[in-house]
């Protein structure tokens, strides 16, 4: 989906007329757009990370904007799976504004809003950006400024896409002549082969002629060799052109490409590809996808150093300075602004080695608490930074080293004094930690001996308690023997008093039988002597001689009463005869 994304202006040209009583001058300049440019580079995700530039340039109104939609398309085929079909008759071309006709439709430096991200040859994420640029000699714009924008992208891409309609002139490779001189240049100050820029690619659009050179690489490939060719009887300033053209790229190569046929010729008002010759549809496609072969790309470098898109900000920027300066900047000039950029890279690196450093050894030690050791972690740190910066490609211009090297200086003191903070910090930390784990032991100590009585009383009471509930078992125990004891000898009691209580019912019964025995006894008597006194008082013997005493027969007889409970509870009296140790009546009643 690209529906919230936009060709952005990035570089802009602004034209300012100044009048004077003598004549109207007319200044261009050039804006940087810093903040639509770092809205697109510095994105957390995408600042640090490698980044690879495609611009396309070349003269106007000759479809640079046009073919760059296809670019987007592929990105996008590429950002969502590559699967299915990404070139067919309803391609929309709505990316990049372009339009049929004479007029101009590209104003100085554009850049895609949406960054992509593919990978490298080592299996790296590479960011990768889309440039078009405003076309050259469009009858408004001065040699100058064309020549600027041209410089422009060349410098800042990592593949420069050169535009051309039907074949290659030879004023095409005069006007790459500017930058060939920044090879010559870089040759001269390092006395080795040094290539200024990465890869040159010439797309011949429209070729007529597939039955000398055939479509593609192939046929552009023996095409360009042809041109480039340096030969014995060529002047030798075409010659030196042609070497510092080779020199100046660390490739070269070029593209044949068919027409596209009427339809698209014309204005596309809806868009879209729509119908299109087979032949300039299969190299169109072939083209674009070999920018991206196997999804590979190769970010963009500087003189040996990889660049990042935090690089790439400070490159535009740097090398807008040096534009909007009065004059064309010359080619020394160019080169001191590459130099600069250079440095820049190189400063940040050494800052990143410092910090890497740093946090892997500070991480070896955790919490680390002596300042002496600190001191010689960043003193290894430093000589780490310092080689890294010393290691940088050393290019004309590179005058500002000492301030770098200063600025370093002051980076590594500012932070040896923050990990110093860090260091002051951890060590107040140990001290309090210290003191805690000390207050922690004493507490634990107390907690300790206090568990210790605690224990000690528990277990005093648990003796106690053992020793109360063995008393009491014991208490128990011989309460239940007592009580044991007295119910069996209460039943023994029970038995004997009711042994007792049978001896004393027999007794009584005995008794009472003797008794009746008795009492039948006395009643057998008592009417024994009834019939005897009967008989006697009935007899003459009865009545008393004279010579009997009165006495001896009036004396009562020795009758004395006997109390007598009965086994029914019943009290009585009887009497008893002493004499005869009888019961009798009683005498008296």
């Amino acid at each position: 989906m690209t529906s919230n994304h936009c060709a952005v202006p990035v570089i802009v040209l602004e034209e300012e007329k100044k009048s004077s009583l003598f004549s109207n001058k007319i200044k261009t300049s050039y804006k940087l757009n810093a903040a639509g440019l770092t809205k697109i580079l510095g994105q957390k995700d995408f600042i640090d990370k490698k980044v690879a530039v495609i611009s396309i340039a070349g003269a106007f109104r000759k479809g640079k904007s046009f073919l760059l939609n296809f670019f987007v398309n592929y990105l996008e085929f590429l950002s969502n799976g590559g699967r299915g079909e990404w070139l067919n008759e309803e391609t929309p071309l709505d990316k990049f504004h372009w339009r049929g006709g004479s007029k101009r439709d590209t104003n100085g430096i554009y850049l895609w809003s949406r960054p992509y991200l593919l990978e490298d040859k080592d299996g790296e994420e590479i960011v990768v950006l889309l440039m078009d640029t405003q076309g050259t000699f469009d009858h408004k714009t001065t040699i100058n400024d064309c020549a600027t924008i041209f410089a422009l992208s060349t410098l800042i891409s990592s593949v420069q896409i050169f535009n051309v309609s039907q074949q290659i002139q030879e004023d095409d490779f005069n006007n790459l002549r500017l930058f060939t001189e920044v090879a010559q240049m870089a040759q001269d100050e390092n006395q080795k082969k040094t290539t200024a820029f990465q890869k040159l690619r010439f797309l011949i659009r429209d070729w007529p002629n597939s039955d000398e050179y055939g479509y593609g690489f192939e046929g552009g490939a023996e095409y360009l060799e042809k041109l480039l060719a340096i030969k014995p009887k060529q002047k030798k300033e075409l010659q030196k052109l042609r070497t510092s053209l080779k020199n100046s790229f660390e490739r070269i190569d070029a593209f044949l490409m068919p027409h596209p046929g009427l339809r698209v010729a014309s204005n596309n008002s809806d868009k879209v590809l729509g119908k299109v010759e087979a032949d300039f549809k299969e190299y169109l496609e072939q083209f674009v996808t070999s920018h991206f072969k196997e999804n590979f790309v190769e970010p963009k470098t500087m003189h040996g150093e990889t660049l990042t898109c935090r690089g790439l900000i400070n490159l535009f920027g740097a090398y807008m300075k040096i534009f909007n300066s009065d004059k064309l900047p010359k080619v020394k000039t160019i080169l001191e602004a590459t130099a600069e950029v250079m440095l820049s890279v190189a400063e940040t690196k050494a800052k990143q080695e410092y910090d890497t450093q740093m946090k892997e050894k500070m991480s070896n030690t955790i919490n680390l608490t002596k300042i002496d050791v600190l001191n010689g972690f960043h003193s290894a740190s430093v000589d780490a930074a310092r080689k890294v910066f010393a290691s940088r490609p050393k290019i004309s211009g590179d005058l500002p080293v000492a301030t770098i090297q200063q600025k370093l200086q002051t980076y590594f003191e500012e932070r040896l004094v923050e990990h110093k903070r860090v260091v002051e910090q951890n060590l107040k930390v140990a001290e309090e930690n210290e003191r805690l784990e000390a207050e922690k032991a004493r507490l634990e100590e107390e907690e300790r001996i206090a568990k210790k009585k605690i224990k000690d009383e528990e277990d005093r009471l648990a003796r106690l308690k053992a020793e109360q509930e063995e008393a009491l078992r014991k208490e128990r125990e011989e309460n239940e023997r007592k009580r044991r004891a007295e119910e069996e000898r209460l039943r023994q009691q029970q038995l004997e008093q009711q042994r007792e209580n049978e001896r004393l019912r027999q007794e009584r019964e005995r008794i009472e039988a003797d008794l009746r025995r008795a009492q039948q006894a006395a009643e057998a008597a008592e009417r024994q002597r009834e019939m005897a006194s009967r008989a006697f008082f009935t007899s003459p013997a009865f009545y008393p001689s004279p010579s009997q005493s009165y006495r001896s027969y009036s004396s009562p007889p020795n009758i004395q009463p006997e109390t007598y409970t009965s086994s029914r509870g019943n009290v009585f009296t009887r009497y008893r005869d002493m004499d005869t140790g009888r019961f009798t009546k009683n005498p008296y009643g």
